[in-house]
């Protein structure tokens, strides 16, 4: 699971609507309803059980002008990721942020998902409103057709890409190719223009992605004027397009364009450092165990082996604090108040100047521990029994475990050293990582099906 998905779980907000909430059985009879007084339906979609760092955001979406608002325009269905009767929902609109906010019609057809909370109240009202603008436009179904009807039409292309962002359709580079081929020239010097082109993720390599860089002046604009989180929006969002295309056609010139595109941003300190972390990601995804291995081993001795765990600790801190100021859709968050624990960010309301303060809690979990796990796991998936490279694998898997005691990462070194045939020492490790798990309340079915085979010899 990608860390920032996982803070938004755990800052979910705990929602009731009052007199406006409806309480359903299943997403069904919320349909039923729906279909009955011809309202479409916003389902809030939560995890499945609540963590006790979650913050108290629920005072701001329990806001009666809220509730109202909803209420008169939507069928309201609260419920929760593992809820069987929204599996279909959740794999059709690919739902992993939570909370989610999604708007349906009632042939289960979104136009708008939204994620996330905030400290502001009048935001789940600008959600509101623009859902109730949105639910008269037309579906995306009828915006695809109209598309593959007349191809060339920029302003057909343009309103499809919308809609498929407002459900969070992110893999536009093909659409936003033909629709620089197609807008006139003049409109690609304009600010809003180049934005729309970028957030829509095009290629690293594309023709969009050089017609939007073109005017550096603009795109320096552009990124001066953007909060951090539309910024890593749309470094996310053309980054992953490219890399998935990449790996997908086994470009390595493609995953290069990605590198350049992150080194760039970067700067020339940590610039190199992000463009070895794509090539591997591409190698890895390509199945090229040879580069992979190869040029692993450099980038992860120099780039987290030198480092003392104090230093490591500092940078953590740091790092996690400037993603999280990423993900919150606040529109001028401050950090306020900082400790290891926790931290206090003030937000301002765009519209009423309103000021909210609310404490984030920091995950305890070590991201240099679990970079270190991960590429020893990764050593050890790609098969090979080359002592070197397991050695290699073993020292980064200890390494991990000293920043940080998780069970995931006993489970690892057990596994590593099982490859080596060092049984003895594997089984022992097994049942740390299982004491561990324990500790941690986290599944441990699997670890123990993996202690018998190797006391059995058959891992």
């Amino acid at each position: 699971m990608k860390l920032l998905l996982k803070y938004f779980i755990f800052f979910l907000p705990l929602i009731s609507f009052g007199q406006n909430s409806t309480n359903f059985r299943s997403f069904k009879q919320a349909l039923e309803l729906s279909k009955l007084q011809d309202k479409p339906i916003l389902i809030i979609i939560e995890p499945s059980s609540s963590d006790k760092s979650t913050i108290n955001a629920k005072e701001t979406l329990h806001s009666s002008d809220f509730s109202k608002i909803a209420g008169e325009h939507f069928v309201l269905y609260e419920t929760t990721i593992d809820n069987p009767s929204i599996k279909h929902i959740v794999s059709k609109y690919k739902i992993t942020a939570l909370p989610t906010f999604l708007f349906i019609h009632n042939n289960e057809e979104a136009f708008l998902k939204e994620t996330g909370y905030s400290p502001i109240a009048s935001q789940y009202i600008e959600m509101i409103n623009l859902a109730i603008k949105k639910k008269e436009e037309k579906p995306l179904s009828i915006l695809e057709k109209e598309f593959t009807e007349n191809q060339n039409n920029d302003l057909h292309l343009k309103k499809l890409i919308v809609a498929r962002k407002s459900i969070g359709i992110t893999d536009n580079a093909e659409l936003i190719e033909k629709y620089v081929s197609t807008v006139p020239a003049e409109q690609l010097e304009e600010y809003e223009t180049v934005l729309f082109i970028l957030e829509a993720g095009p290629y690293a390599d594309g023709n969009a992605f050089k017609v939007a860089f073109a005017n550096k002046n603009l795109i320096s604009s552009i990124y001066r004027n953007s909060t951090g989180g539309t910024f890593s929006k749309i470094r996310t969002t053309i980054t992953d397009n490219t890399m998935i295309n990449a790996i997908r056609t086994k470009n390595l010139n493609q995953a290069k364009a990605v590198g350049n595109y992150l080194k760039e941003l970067a700067g020339p300190i940590y610039g190199p450092k992000n463009y070895t972390s794509t090539l591997l990601s591409y190698y890895k995804g390509v199945g090229d165990t040879t580069n992979f291995i190869k040029e692993a081993i450099t980038f992860y001795d120099e780039n987290y082996m030198t480092l003392t765990a104090e230093t490591i600790k500092k940078m953590q801190q740091k790092y996690l604090h400037s993603e999280i100021l990423k993900t919150l859709p606040f529109s001028t968050p401050t950090v306020v108040k900082s400790d290891n624990d926790s931290i206090e960010i003030a937000a301002i309301g765009v519209k009423n100047k309103t000021i909210s303060i609310s404490s984030i809690p920091v995950g305890n979990d070590n991201l240099y521990a679990n970079i270190l796990n991960n590429i020893a796991w990764d050593f050890y998936k790609t098969g090979t029994k080359n002592i070197n490279y397991l050695t290699k694998a073993m020292i980064w898997s200890r390494r991990s475990i000293e920043l940080y005691q998780s069970a995931n990462y006993y489970d690892t070194l057990a596994h590593i050293l099982y490859r080596l045939t060092y049984l003895n020492e594997a089984i022992k490790i097994q049942e740390l990582a299982i004491s561990q798990a324990k500790i941690q309340k986290i599944p441990f079915a699997t670890m123990q099906e993996e202690l018998k085979k190797m006391k059995n010899k058959t891992l």
